[in-house]
Formats: structure tokens, sequence, C-alpha cells
């Protein structure tokens, strides 16, 4: 079975080449390649990742996260496969390729001295009220349509309910449990993209690569 050590060695197009082949057809790798700025677009301009590629490394991060959990932890995913992983953190912050714009040279000034924000020299379109991140989940699900890319039922609601920022808000559209102390999502899939999400953004977004 596939662990992080393994996945950091093939990296993103290494898994998506090697794991989505369907009878030759491989829609996720199309995806990939037909948009060359995954590639260099930043997770979070000044928020996590905020580096040229940050977002590429966000996703394999993600996907070892969910990998070694499902080695550690399989009777709390059952059903959930490294495959449903790999393309829901392609998929869950797909829409930054549109939502990051490279900085003009007026922008450059928006950069502190010194900080590494903005590292990337992109910026969210959301400063110019042209984008907001609901826009960008609508856009990625019409491109999955227009495609004849079909997600399962788990993945798309763990598309949906632990989308990119929202993923804090929705985690517990699953609903309180009887006791009122715990949150819990009806479906593992979300659970683990969630966590995997929060793990990345927050305890590994400082090392710049």
């Amino acid at each position: 079975m596939w662990n992080s050590e393994m996945i950091k060695k093939v990296g993103l197009l290494g898994l998506l080449d090697m794991r989505l082949q369907t009878d030759g057809d491989n829609p996720y790798m199309a995806l990939y390649i037909d948009h060359p700025y995954f590639a260099e677009v930043c997770a979070g301009a000044k928020h996590h990742h905020w580096w040229k590629g940050g977002l590429e490394q966000h996703v394999v991060e993600l996907i070892c996260f969910m990998a070694d959990q499902l080695i550690a932890s399989p009777e709390a995913y059952m059903g959930v496969t490294l495959n449903d992983c790999i393309i829901m953190a392609l998929l869950h912050d797909f829409d930054k390729i549109w939502a990051y714009v490279p900085l003009s040279q007026d922008d450059i000034s928006m950069r502190e001295e010194g900080s590494t924000k903005y590292h990337a020299e992109q910026v969210f379109k959301s400063s110019y009220k042209e984008f907001t991140q609901l826009d960008g989940v609508s856009k990625t699900l019409r491109l999955l349509s227009s495609r004849g890319i079909t997600p399962t039922e788990s993945q798309w609601s763990a598309l949906l309910f632990a989308h990119g920022g929202y993923s804090n808000a929705n985690f517990g559209f699953g609903g309180i449990t009887y006791t009122g102390d715990k949150v819990m999502h009806a479906n593992p899939l979300a659970v683990l993209l969630h966590l995997a999400d929060m793990f990345s953004a927050n305890l590994l977004s400082k090392e710049l690569a």
C-alpha cells in the first residue's frame, strides 16, 4: 500500500499517471496538463504555501497525510481509497488557478518590506472584487461537467463540504452527536480531506520549498 514516502518520490504527476488510468483514459491527467498554471500558482498569496508551486506542494502534502491515515486507521476510513484521496486533493483547491493572478507593477507596492507574503507575486482576485471562492467552486464543477468527469457520491460530498477555506465551517454538516460534545461528518472522505487540509495549511505552510 502506498505511504507518504512513496508518494513524495513520484510526486503529483507520477501519481496521476500511475493511479488514475481508466481503460487508457485519464481525465484527471488531462485536467492537469491542460491547466499548466496549476504547477505555478500559490495555495494562498499571504496565507499558506504562498510561493510559486505552493498549491501543488499543498496537494501532495494532503495526499501523503491521507495515505498514511488510511494505513494507520483503516477502520475509520472504510471505503475510502487512495484514488479518492488523489482526486480530492487535486480538486479541492483547483479554483486557485483562476483566483490568483500575477501582481502588476502597481501591486508590487502591496508587499511588505522583507515579508514572505506575496512571495509568488500573485494576488487573489477578490482584492479587486472580481472573484469569490464560491465563484471558484462553481467554475470547478462546470469544468468537470464539461469534461465528462463524474465524481462518486462521496467525492462530491467531500468536495462541497470540505472545500478549502470553507472546511472549518462545513465540518459540522454531518450533525452534532446527542452528547453535544462532538461534531461529526457522515462522509469519512470529507473528514479525511478536512483533516489533511488543516494539517497542511496550518502546520506545514511556514516552510519554503
